[in-house]
């Protein structure tokens, strides 16, 4: 099959661990032909936006990448693009699939669909949701109803929109108007080859590292911690458990505003490990030398990853239920205040069958967050 990807709102980095980059390697690792149409825009080696030429190319993993002009301010925010149809033509795909509705990309693509190429398969995705998308200034709000206008007209051309969460489906219906009945869930996950074969190697290495004995019982947290990501309560709740075999790994970057307190938390229990950055692969090694995840604030790509790692977590609950419950795999709160967390931590760490029913559930639910996994489902 020939699969075509339009990655046109935001910037393309080679070598990422994004969604667009791991299901287009994972798609040309089950077989198939992929290319990845973008524009110029980039990250630089510090992670700032650069702009680099346009052109065509095969990257590393297989996978072609045509870059086109990123065009002025008015098409970025409108998602408008020149050549596109002309991009189609030269490739011929049997699939096309566009990351990201806030375009008027799909509306392209529909009408390639109808002019040249009506077997063609038209998928798209949603990485938006009411917390990561504003839409109470002008230029996205006329951008978003412009969009939705055109979402009425595109649906009956495609095939199949995704949302890479539970609630991000919702919000696709809500927003633009998609029907449910189009509407499945495409969950963002891990690269399953960059797993290492030796777990139980590794987990010895890396509690080693954070000065952690083998035996001991570990909860973890990470990312960009904020006030939203609930890691305060959890470090207050997690002071209040006894016992000199439980630890708590807390890494990643943390706001301004929360520093002093964080610091404080910190050095009042010697059990709490912060390890500041980590690079992608030292994250998936200490979530497999962990026994536990602590999520209880607001979503991050790293909730999929610990799933796919095989880690039982705690997660915050934003629906019925959530893409992360899979097979009893975690536990989800709508709250993240520190008695509740407390609770749900003592629970974890004394009921030994409860413990070993989470930890057998989520060896079980890390096969739906591989992304060989997900590839497959992509082209259902």
């Amino acid at each position: 099959m020939r699969i075509l990807h339009f990655c046109m709102h935001a910037p393309f980095t080679e070598n990422y661990s994004y969604q667009d980059n791991l299901l287009t390697e994972y798609q040309h690792k089950l077989g198939h032909t992929v290319r990845i149409v973008t524009t110029t825009k980039t990250r630089g080696t510090e992670g700032k936006y650069i702009y680099t030429e346009p052109g065509f190319k095969v990257m590393d993993n297989g996978v072609e990448l045509v870059r086109i002009p990123a065009g002025g301010k008015l098409s970025g925010a409108l998602g408008t693009y020149k050549g596109l149809i002309g991009q189609m033509r030269d490739f011929s795909p049997d699939m096309i699939f566009i990351h990201g509705l806030c375009s008027f990309v799909p509306g392209t693509a529909v009408k390639y669909k109808k002019r040249f190429a009506p077997d063609v398969h038209i998928v798209a995705d949603n990485h938006q949701d009411s917390r990561t998308t504003p839409a109470d200034d002008f230029v996205s709000s006329v951008c978003m109803r412009l969009h939705r206008i055109g979402w009425k007209r595109w649906i009956s051309g495609i095939d199949r929109v995704y949302g890479t969460t539970s609630w991000r489906v919702d919000y696709a219906h809500e927003r633009y108007g998609i029907p449910y009945e189009k509407l499945d869930v495409l969950v963002m996950g891990i690269d399953e080859d960059s797993l290492p074969s030796d777990r139980a190697g590794v987990r010895s290495e890396y509690r080693r590292r954070a000065a952690i004995p083998d035996d001991g019982f570990v909860f973890i947290s990470g990312g960009k911690i904020d006030k939203e990501k609930g890691v305060l309560e959890a470090m207050s709740a997690f002071s209040r458990l006894k016992g000199d075999d439980l630890y708590y790994i807390v890494f990643g970057s943390v706001s301004d505003d929360i520093k002093e307190k964080f610091s404080e938390s910190v050095k009042a229990d010697g059990r709490i490990r912060y390890l500041s950055y980590l690079s992608s692969p030292d994250i998936k090694n200490y979530f497999i030398s962990a026994d536990f995840g602590l999520f209880p604030g607001r979503h991050s790509v790293l909730w999929e990853e610990a799933v796919g790692c095989g880690l039982p977590c705690l997660f915050h609950r934003y629906g019925e239920k959530d893409h992360t419950e899979v097979c009893g795999n975690c536990i989800c709160i709508e709250g993240s205040d520190e008695e509740s967390l407390y609770g749900h931590m003592e629970r974890v760490v004394s009921d030994k069958e409860l413990y070993a029913r989470l930890k057998k559930n989520s060896e079980e639910a890390a096969k739906a967050f591989s992304y060989r996994a997900i590839a497959e489902k992509s082209l259902e």
